[in-house]
């Protein structure tokens, strides 16, 4: 709901704009008292203003219901309108600019004081407050209001009259003074036109009148010409300014050359910096005089919005708390000031320009300002980087040392194990082929099948199992030989195994050639090639129809695992270690037990639920300086769970290479970006002059891609976060409404461009939610700009809001008549890098990341995503966020 002081403010602000023509100045006066009036509670109000001989006052408006006139004019025989009086301008100078009367003889001291009272009980006066009105030193009246009730706001009340109505006032007195010197300017030009066409007739006869016009026109081009000239020193002056920024390579270095770049830019008289002491604090860190050194600053309310990342202009330093403090400064005759914030990664600071002229800083200066923040803020962050990859250097080079000298050490112990190593490599390859031997010889089925499904191999004993030959088995989709209700959990578990998940043992139900089917428990592994990608998919495969569940199956069982390169332990309901094969031991010996020992408390308690029933269970250890990854599985209809313990630390170390590599990558790719999209958009703005309808495509092309690749490098730099579990989320109460509003302004454009109709329907009294204010809007941009994109010209988009009570979950739906979603394609859609063959074949751009990473905030959000889509029809997606009751706090 809108505030009765925002209310207030946009009023005004319509009023301002429609304030071309002096003569709509009276009842536009009258308007700004009723305005002011309505939004404070005040019951009339009257505007008193000082006439060009500097000592008559006339009340040039009134607001009031006539009923109020009609009384004060009856008793006090004085019309409120037009009435005028003598006042002693040097006195009024002096006195504060709000003064309160309860009695209106105090306000009017010729009304005696017994017709006061008359006048004060006839109407109900409760107080007159008196707000004068001042610009610079110049007096221009003042404005009162007088209430009859106590329902009124005075803190807006004065807010909004010296804050608004004396800019407002200060505009309509230009305006006048500007039509006035424009009449008298006419007459003048009127008058020298009369005189130039006499001059004119005259020149006609003599050939000196041609000479003078020449000469004339000859100066006119000479002032043309040092105009461009001044204009282009200027561009070159900010072009040299960004080039020392970018060549700067410390930070002091930096936070000098931004002092004496913006103060050409934004024209300050001074500046200084305050840099954060990590005490709550801000010092001073370099000026531009010697009166800004050693100063520390309190962090008020205002500051703390400027390091929320705000640049804040300030008319006049005086009503700012922070400033309270610093009299030096105030008594120095500092007026204006310029509130810029700095902050890094690893530094928050705060840059102030300076001026002696209130109301110096007007928005033109905020909007370079945070242009050229934006690049400083680049430039900080590069110094920072290569000031810490200075420091990895030296460190690195000490590191390098220490393990050349490592190294010799090692060298000398390698050749003496070089003898050992060769016998090692005979006993592996006995091993080998002991391992066909097994891959032939075991009971268990054996299949190694390809990423797309396909069987690549197998033993005998899969062959036998399922009534098929071995060369019909190669070659074969593996769903052929699957039942039909357990395909989709074939491609699902294919997929996940490939992403790092794995599945140690499961059911299966196969169907055998004759068409009848076999229940079995199988174990999956993903192949890696000799370059660490996956290869192909191993199953090991039993059939559980008649088997025996005691402790002699389980050693039967353990029969291949005693190959196995990774760790597999099988333990008893109770924690009891049952079997443990070759591959277990560095385990065993890290937790001091063995096969018939318990295993110990704090590993067993992982696949415990909170009733102590086992339970699947995944978890990340350090053993020995390397990270395995353990997966718990509880054997179905047994009693025991199988423990496997995969070796991840070149995977977790490949994470972190990958994360640094795209952090620096992106780095590398935001530096040159900031200035190519803030200076496309100063000349967008046509800041340095006007552009040709070529010269704007052309700019607005580099700027539209600049803005795509930014996006890029923030969606890589949240597929980082997610896989280092780096994502961050901060929540807060928040209203839908606002990151709605905020998402439908961004994809405005491109629907207009394609003539796509935008339907919003925002139900009543909608909930707050428990949000990240940012990431809901990402995810909104992200499902509205696809919607777009993906609906033909002049279709349509629709959002839809409401509240579920029966689920307290807030609903949105995005709608759209685009091109659809085929059904094989929808349990990928929320998959990483993933784009179907329809869309790429169409050249529809995109990285297949926007719904990977939109699923992954919502599901860190507590909520869910759904769609719908028929192919040529369009596709509906819902997202349902928990939703707050009003008396919900957090």
């Amino acid at each position: 709901m809108i505030s009765k002081k925002n209310d207030a403010i946009h009023k005004i602000n319509i009023l301002l704009a429609d304030l071309v023509d002096v003569s709509t100045h009276t009842s536009a006066r009258q308007k700004l008292l009723e305005i002011v009036a309505e939004a404070t509670g005040y019951d009339y109000a009257f505007l008193v203003e000082l006439e060009s001989d500097g000592v008559t006052m006339q009340v040039s408006s009134v607001y009031a219901p006539e009923k109020i006139n009609n009384i004060i004019e009856k008793i006090s025989g004085i019309s409120p309108v037009g009435y005028r009086y003598k006042i002693d301008l040097d006195e009024v100078l002096q006195n504060p600019d709000i003064s309160v009367f309860t009695h209106i003889s105090d306000f009017f001291p010729t009304i005696p004081h017994q017709i006061g009272s008359l006048i004060g009980t006839s109407i109900g006066l409760k107080n007159i407050a008196s707000i004068r009105q001042r610009t610079k030193d110049a007096y221009l009246g003042a404005v009162n209001f007088v209430a009859v009730s106590d329902d009124t706001d005075f803190e807006l009340l004065e807010y909004l009259c010296q804050n608004h109505l004396v800019y407002a006032l200060r505009l309509m007195h230009e305006q006048e003074d500007r039509a006035k010197q424009a009449k008298e300017y006419q007459k003048s030009l009127e008058k020298r036109i009369e005189e130039r066409t006499i001059e004119l007739e005259q020149a006609l006869l003599i050939s000196i009148a041609a000479e003078e016009r020449i000469s004339e026109h000859y100066l006119n081009m000479q002032q043309a010409r040092e105009e461009a000239e001044t204009r282009a020193q200027e561009m070159d002056k900010m072009l040299e300014g960004m080039r020392t920024l970018a060549s700067a390579g410390s930070v002091d270095e930096i936070f000098n050359s931004i002092l004496h770049i913006l103060q050409d830019v934004l024209s300050f008289e001074d500046a200084f910096i305050l840099i954060d002491n990590e005490k709550g604090e801000l010092e001073s860190w370099a000026g531009t005089l010697p009166i800004f050194d050693n100063m520390v600053w309190k962090i008020g309310d205002f500051f703390r919005k400027v390091l929320a990342g705000n640049t804040l202009a300030v008319f006049d330093i005086s009503m700012i708390p922070e400033w309270e403090s610093k009299e030096v400064l105030i008594e120095s005759g500092i007026c204006s000031a310029l509130h810029i914030p700095i902050i890094t990664n690893h530094s928050t600071a705060m840059l102030i320009g300076i001026h002696h002229q209130k109301g110096f800083f007007s928005k033109k200066h905020v909007r370079l300002a945070e242009r050229f923040a934006a690049l400083a803020v680049q430039a900080l962050q590069s110094a920072e980087l290569y000031a810490l990859l200075d420091e990895k250097k030296k460190t690195l080079e000490l590191t390098v040392a220490e393990r050349t000298a490592e190294l010799l050490n090692v060298n000398e112990k390698l050749l003496a194990e070089n003898a050992e190593r060769r016998s090692a490599e005979e006993i592996a390859r006995k091993n080998e082929i002991r391992y066909r031997s097994l891959f032939e010889r075991t009971n268990d089925a054996v299949f190694f099948v390809s990423l797309d499904g396909i069987c690549l191999n197998a033993n005998q004993q899969a062959a036998d199992m399922l009534g098929y030959g071995l060369d019909e088995l190669i070659g074969i989709q593996v769903e052929e030989i699957v039942v039909s209700s357990e395909h989709d959990d074939v491609r699902s578990k294919i997929e996940t195994l490939q992403s790092g998940q794995t599945y140690p043992v499961y059911q299966r139900t196969y169907k055998k050639k004759d068409g009848t089917t076999l229940r079995t428990e199988m174990s999956t592994a993903l192949a890696l090639n000799e370059y660490g990608n996956p290869a192909h998919i191993q199953y090991i495969v039993r059939d559980i129809s008649e088997r025996e569940r005691n402790a002699a199956e389980i050693r039967a069982l353990a029969k291949f695992p005693e190959e196995n390169p990774s760790a597999v332990l099988r333990v008893s309901s109770t924690g009891e270690i049952l079997y443990a094969n070759p591959a277990s031991k560095v385990f065993l010996d890290t937790w001091e037990c063995t096969t018939g020992d318990q295993l110990p408390k704090e590993i067993f308690a992982i696949c415990l639920d909170e009733n102590g029933q086992a339970r699947r269970a995944q978890a990340e250890l350090e053993i020995d300086t390397s990270v395995y990854l353990f997966s718990f599985a509880p054997v179905e209809d047994t009693n025991y769970i199988n423990i496997y313990g995969r070796n991840i630390t070149a995977e977790k170390e490949s994470d972190r290479l990958k994360a640094e590599f795209i952090a620096g990558v992106s780095h590398e790719l935001r530096t040159p970006l900031a200035p190519i999209l803030g200076w496309s958009e100063i000349l967008l703005d046509e800041g340095p002059g006007k552009l040709s309808r070529e010269q704007r495509e052309f700019i607005q092309t580099i700027y539209d891609s600049g803005a795509h690749l930014h996006r890029l490098v923030d969606d890589l730099l949240d597929i980082t976060s997610l896989e280092a579990n780096k994502f961050k989320i901060r929540k807060e109460r928040i209203s839908i409404i606002s990151p709605i509003q905020k998402a439908l302004s961004i994809v405005q454009d491109s629907a207009q461009e394609k003539r796509i109709k935008l339907d919003i329907n925002l139900g009543d009294n909608l909930p707050d939610i428990h949000a990240d204010l940012n990431r809901i809007g990402q995810v909104l941009v992200n499902l509205l700009s696809n919607a777009i994109k993906f609906t033909p010209v002049e279709g349509s988009v629709s959002l839809q809001a409401a509240y579920k009570p029966a689920e307290r979950m807030l609903s949105i739906r995005i709608e759209d008549t685009g091109i659809g979603i085929a059904d094989k394609n929808l349990a990928k859609l929320f998959s990483r890098f993933f784009r179907s063959e329809d869309v790429v074949k169409a050249s529809i751009p995109g990285t297949g990341l926007g719904l990977f990473i939109t699923k992954e905030i919502i599901d860190a959000h507590d909520g869910a995503i759904y769609v719908e889509s028929e192919e040529g029809k369009g596709s509906v997606f819902e997202v349902c966020l928990p939703a707050l009751m009003p008396n919900n706090t957090f």
